[in-house]
């Protein structure tokens, strides 16, 4: 589950923020889901935008990769799923069928296309994907949003764009060149950070590297056959511009020279949304929060009672519920990656609250008086109802419904035959919790 606040969610604020005009209850109500709906569907349907250079050099039989750069994908499952179509617009290259298409982990494309024969051909490349609503979006709104979208959110396609592939001997006219797969990370602490730098037109392991970070960070680098990967074990808290330059020392002067730069923004974990931070005996407490700025597939959560590990959760599981067993004292949540633990929140137990009462209007008939009130469990949960007449004597109540509910109606009949102009009543709500605290209630029936 990829948690961070998505531009979807700020645009939800920004639509809200323009009903502030709106007075009545009704219009708010239309007003809001007609005005997020348009306001979503608007961003939603924006394609994605395919970029790659107009003209990109690789030598002979060539094991790197031509970068397909992807932007406005906004979850990680479409940075996973985008699909990427390459054709060949003049001629098609020898070993064409060897031709592969990878991602990276922020969706881009990684073209492999070893030709054996110098020349020059000309490609049109294009993506397509299935957009997705953000996590946040439920209720009325999502499905608002599915009946409206159903069919627009299958195979949005970018615009088709046209690179020439120029293909020569190792070293002939091909300049070093460096690509990184994002140039602004967000990252936190206690996860290892790792860096892909794509290396054009020279052998990775034949490159030179020069380092230079402010403020200084223990990186370290790895070779591949298509990358420099760089690293850092335990990020520390604050925001690092890093600088990577290269040289391929090939006597080709500026063509032997790379340099690319990036920044990483490293903070503590935050759990997205935050969890409650009380739960209570015998009732099931709901946990659904994740870290912010990792996908569901990179930790696992543990929850622990009284310090034994009760049971470990995925992410994709979520929502997940527990009844608190009245023998647990203190309960902690953990956020785990490996060996590490990245995020921990205790949860304060307690014994569950009675339910309470909240009164509602009192409707005066020709005869009768009704009463609205309303209470449910600490669970949100029915509950059941004790009502008696204090006084005076020989008023007829009737409590509706008998059983378990949320919503109750008092009913005072006879009202005329009643010698004074109010009756005052005593109405228990029993739940978990025990039975409400709430005060008698003086009910007037008929006003002298």
């Amino acid at each position: 589950m990829n948690k961070t606040i998505t531009p979807y969610f700020v645009l939800y604020l920004v639509a809200l923020t323009g009903l502030l005009l709106v007075t009545d209850e009704r219009d708010i109500a239309e007003a809001e889901g007609k005005q997020v709906i348009s306001v979503l569907m608007e961003e939603i349907l924006k394609a994605p935008v395919l970029t790659v250079p107009d003209v990109v050099r690789l030598p002979l039989m060539s094991e790197q990769p031509v970068l397909l750069s992807i932007a406005g994908l906004a979850t990680y499952s479409e940075k996973k799923n985008v699909r990427y179509f390459v054709n060949a617009i003049d001629s098609v290259p020898p070993d064409w069928h060897l031709v592969r298409i990878e991602r990276d982990s922020s969706g881009n494309g990684l073209m492999y296309l070893p030709i054996g024969q110098k020349s020059e051909y000309t490609f049109e490349a294009y993506c397509k994907v299935d957009r997705e609503f953000p996590q946040k979006i439920s209720g009325n709104l999502k499905r608002g949003l599915e009946k409206a979208l159903a069919q627009e959110l299958k195979d949005q396609e970018s615009k088709r764009v046209r690179f020439v592939l120029k293909v020569g001997e190792e070293g002939e006219f091909l300049p070093l060149a460096f690509e990184v797969d994002r140039t602004f990370d967000k990252w936190i602490t206690g996860r290892k950070y790792s860096k892909r730098i794509f290396v054009s037109n020279v052998d990775p392991f034949r490159v030179g590297v020069t380092l230079v970070s402010n403020p200084p960070r223990p990186f370290y680098l790895e070779r591949t056959k298509n990358t420099i990967r760089l690293n850092w074990d335990n990020p520390d808290v604050g925001v690092t511009s890093v600088t990577v330059r290269g040289s391929a020392n090939r006597g080709l002067g500026n063509d032997d020279v790379a340099e690319t730069r990036f920044v990483i923004d490293v903070g503590p974990p935050r759990w997205q949304p935050d969890p409650k931070t009380t739960a209570y005996k015998n009732v099931n407490y709901r946990w659904e929060s994740g870290l912010g700025g990792m996908n569901a597939d990179e930790y696992v959560v543990q929850m622990h009672a009284n310090d034994m590990l009760i049971e470990t959760i995925s992410p994709n599981q979520y929502p997940y519920e527990k009844k608190i067993d009245p023998s647990w004292s203190r309960v902690a949540f953990k956020a785990v990656a490996g060996n590490n633990i990245l995020k921990q929140i205790d949860v304060q137990v307690k014994e569950p609250p009675p339910p309470e009462i909240r009164w509602g209007e009192v409707k005066r008939g020709d005869d009768d008086v009704r009463v609205e009130f309303f209470s449910e469990d600490i669970d949100g949960g029915p509950v059941a109802i004790n009502m008696n007449v204090i006084q005076p004597s020989g008023v007829r109540a009737l409590l509706e419904p008998q059983g378990k509910a949320k919503n109750f109606v008092i009913t005072i009949k006879d009202t005329k035959n009643i010698r004074t102009p109010h009756v005052e009543l005593r109405v228990q709500a029993i739940g978990i919790g025990g039975v409400s605290k709430t005060p008698a209630r003086t009910i007037t029936i008929r006003y002298n």
